[in-house]
This record gives C-alpha cells, structure tokens and sequence, in this order.
C-alpha cells in the first residue's frame, strides 16, 4: 500500500505522508494486524469510550496503528522492515495534571499532549479529555538526525489534529496551525 493508505488514510496530511516516507525510508507499507491500523475515526472513538467510561490514565486503553515499511534487503542481504507506532491514550483530566497543549521529545519519539472540549465526547472545560498522541520510529533508517526530528514534529502534529478535528475538539484542542508552532509548548521551555 501507498503512504495515502496508511492507518486508514486519515491521520496525516501530504506533508506528513512526505515525512513518514523521509522516516522509513520506504514508499510501499504492508498491514500485518487490522486491529493495529487505526484510521482517525477509530482512534476517536476510543478516546470517547475512555473518557465516558471515567477512566484514569492508568486504566484508559490504547488506540493505535503500526505502521510497517514493505521489507527490502539490508546491506548484509537480510530482509529487513522499518516499523513506527502512532499510540493515542485519553482519559479524563484530573486536576493535578496541566492543562494546554505540551510537546515531549525523547530519542525517537515525539509526543503532543491536549485538551478536547466536544459535545460529541462530553467532555466540558471543568473536565476536559486529555489526549496524548505519541509518534515513536520502533525500526528505521534514518535516527537521530535534524531531519528526523523535523518529520517526526510534522508526524504527531498530524495525527493529533486529525483526530481533534474527527472529536470535535473546540479550537483544535489548542493545537496550533503548522507542526512547528509545537516548539512553543515543548516541556524543554
């Protein structure tokens, strides 16, 4: 399949369909397991199901898809795939956590926290729905670089705003317009 068709087509932009192609350095993806290859919709909805059920961050469950490069031959002459993770959790935020959006970087993964606010989940700004969106390179080609950093900002940016947008979280969940702007909420300011 092509990079348009990965996790259901919905979660990332042509931008980001460009950065996840630069990650993995492929353009053909395989699905191994459907139930890890959630589109928007099906990232959405387990959020809502977390935040109606009154879960904690420790019990809400995990909405994710896995995405896998089609293997090619190594330079040993093995198979090998590149493989990244998109994993959403969401719960209902307590009054001990912080509020806003917030961006945290660790090795390889780039990770967006926010707050939905939607009719359609229930969630109001008292007891908003606190969203983690979480973008980790589990295998690939290219690690460490500047480049890397960049696709994986573009990456999360993408998939956060496409299931705020699917929420119908109030004002984005204070996501900001282009995946650069998440500099502004980095933990490390």
């Amino acid at each position: 399949m092509t990079v348009r068709q990965v996790c259901g087509g919905t979660l990332f932009t042509p931008e980001a369909g460009t950065a996840l192609e630069h990650v993995m350095g492929t353009s053909e993806f395989v699905v191994e397991d459907g139930q890890a290859d959630l589109s928007a919709e099906g990232i959405a909805k387990v959020m809502e199901d977390n935040y109606r059920s009154g879960r904690d961050v420790a019990d809400a469950d995990a909405a994710q898809c896995r995405i896998k490069g089609a293997p090619k031959q190594s330079d040993g002459g093995k198979l090998r795939s590149s493989q990244a993770a998109v994993v959403f959790l969401g719960h209902k935020r307590s009054a001990a956590e912080a509020s806003g959006p917030r961006l945290l970087r660790e090795g390889r993964a780039h990770t967006v926290k926010f707050d939905c606010v939607s009719s359609r989940v229930g969630s109001t700004r008292q007891v908003p729905l606190r969203i983690s969106a979480d973008f980790s390179v589990v295998e690939g080609d290219v690690s460490g670089t500047a480049t890397a950093a960049a696709d994986g900002l573009v990456l999360v940016h993408s998939a956060a705003v496409s299931v705020a947008e699917e929420l119908g979280c109030e004002n984005k969940g204070g996501l900001p317009g282009r995946p650069g702007e998440l500099e502004q909420f980095s933990a490390e300011s």
